[in-house]
Parts: C-alpha cells; sequence; structure tokens
C-alpha cells in the first residue's frame, strides 16, 4: 500500500508542477502592438479604401438605392453630406438612435473609425 501512496502522491505532484498561470501582459508585453497613423489622411487614399471594403457593397451608387436606404458614399459630395450631418460617424460608431454599420457585419476597427473622425475634425478635405 506505501507503494501505491508514493506513485499517486509522486503523480499529484507532477501534475501540479505542470499547471502554472502567467497573464496575457507577462506572455505578450514585448510584442509591438500595431499604431493607428491618422497623421496623413487623404480622401482619395485611406478614406476612399475603408469605404471601398465595408461600405460600398450597400451604398455605391448602383447599389445605394436598391439597398441602401439611397444612401450614397462613394462620391465624395454624398459621403460630405452624410458626414455633415452626422450620420456617418454615428452609424459607424453604432450609437444608440443610428443604424449600426455595416449592417450585419462586424464594427469598422477603432483605427478605421479614428482616420474617418480625424477626415471628418480636418472638415472633409477632398484630397
Amino acid at each position: 500500500m506505501r507503494i501505491f501512496n508514493k506513485i499517486l502522491l509522486a503523480g499529484i505532484c507532477l501534475s501540479a508542477a505542470g499547471c502554472y498561470y502567467d497573464s496575457q501582459e507577462a506572455l505578450y508585453n514585448n510584442i509591438t502592438k500595431p499604431v493607428c497613423d491618422t497623421t496623413n489622411i487623404t480622401y482619395s487614399g485611406k478614406i476612399t479604401t475603408i469605404l471601398s471594403a465595408n461600405c460600398y457593397i450597400c451604398h455605391d451608387a448602383t447599389n445605394g438605392p436598391l439597398v441602401g436606404n439611397n444612401i450614397i458614399l462613394d462620391d465624395y459630395t454624398s459621403l460630405k453630406e452624410q458626414a455633415t450631418n452626422g450620420k456617418l460617424m454615428g452609424d459607424i460608431n453604432q450609437k444608440s438612435g443610428f443604424n449600426a454599420m455595416p449592417l450585419g457585419g462586424t464594427k469598422l476597427s477603432d483605427c478605421d473609425i479614428a482616420a474617418i473622425q480625424h477626415w471628418v475634425d480636418m472638415n472633409f478635405p477632398h484630397n
């Protein structure tokens, strides 16, 4: 019986020694997080890229009148109108009282939202 108890005790000690907990910060603290650069946001570069990837499927000149509630975002004038009236930021930030966009999709990344907000804050440059 003593041998069995010693084997059992050794097994418990070995299994317990293999278990430990490290916080995510301790394990991944040295990994560089991506930086969200909003310093050089242009309409023709960054803004249209974000909108093309996330919005134009429903809100371009072809689909906007059919499925996009007649909201068109693929031309500067129409986009500026949505940005000026506050709907653009309300919708993509998924604020209460607005339509959470993209509809049925995941919310835009914080970086993409920050880029669009910066463009709005800069008074919608057409560059």
